[in-house]
């Protein structure tokens, strides 16, 4: 899926924080993980995050925990999000809005290579757009992890 390394060739901040955010999409797209994105989106998912080789991680401010606990003494106060790419020490925090400005850009890039993709990022799309898991695949995804 080389065309998913050039997504982000003219979009987003090429700092190495906007690095971390983008190669970590860039893998999402590539693994298809996208009930694992889908509930690492939302809390009514015990799910708060996921990573993988080689080293990253991204992760969800648990609204259930108040933001100055001792779990997020790093994070900046309107943060909700988190991405780290080990390798490179990049680490971005980002708002919900801006995770979600990452995420269209690289759904398009997705569906535009191939319509057939559509349906996997249906209840993604559905989710970003309602702010609900709209799909009974997603709710039993997120369920189960």
């Amino acid at each position: 899926m080389h065309y998913l390394q050039n997504a982000f060739n003219s979009f987003g901040p090429r700092d190495a924080a906007g690095a971390a955010i983008r190669f970590i999409l860039e893998i999402i797209f590539e693994e298809n993980l996208f009930d694992e994105l889908l509930c690492t989106l939302t809390d009514k998912s015990r799910y708060g995050g996921f990573g993988g080789d080689p080293g990253w991680e991204l992760a969800r401010k648990n609204s259930n925990i108040p933001a100055d606990s001792p779990a997020y003494k790093d994070w900046p106060q309107n943060a909700e999000f988190r991405a780290i790419v080990d390798d490179t020490n990049a680490k971005t925090y980002l708002t919900r809005a801006e995770l979600y400005k990452y995420i269209n850009h690289i759904m398009k890039v997705f569906v535009e290579h191939d319509p057939e993709h559509k349906k996997l990022v249906q209840p993604l799309m559905d989710f970003i757009e309602s702010g609900e898991i709209t799909s009974e695949a997603g709710m039993e995804a997120c369920k189960n992890m």
